[in-house]
């Protein structure tokens, strides 16, 4: 689902950080608010707690745990400037496997 990691994609697309993060959390509230309205429409108590978000996900040891060890097996490498970067050159980075395959 949609939440405040949305904010670098629109980032990326060109937006201002402040305009991004404000219209991902204003889009990924909305998406939550469809997604709890169906779920309860269909009989299912509590939606809220199946709604795995950013910040559910956070709280999370397991999912923790896989992040630590996909960051552990990548690493970050600067684009180089050009279109494939958008309006903020030099600051976007790419996640390349650091293993020889």
């Amino acid at each position: 689902m949609p939440d405040t990691a949305a904010a670098f994609t629109l980032e990326a697309l060109g937006y201002a950080p402040d305009k991004a993060a404000w219209k991902a959390r204003r889009q990924g509230q909305y998406v939550r608010n469809k997604i709890t309205r169906a779920l309860s429409e269909a009989g299912i108590g509590a939606p809220d707690a199946l709604i795995l978000d950013g910040q559910a996900l956070a709280r999370k040891p397991d999912y923790q745990e896989l992040l630590e060890q996909v960051e552990r097996s990548t690493r970050l490498i600067p684009l180089s400037p050009g279109p494939a970067c958008g309006r903020r050159h030099g600051r976007w980075s790419a996640a390349f496997p650091l293993g020889s395959g």
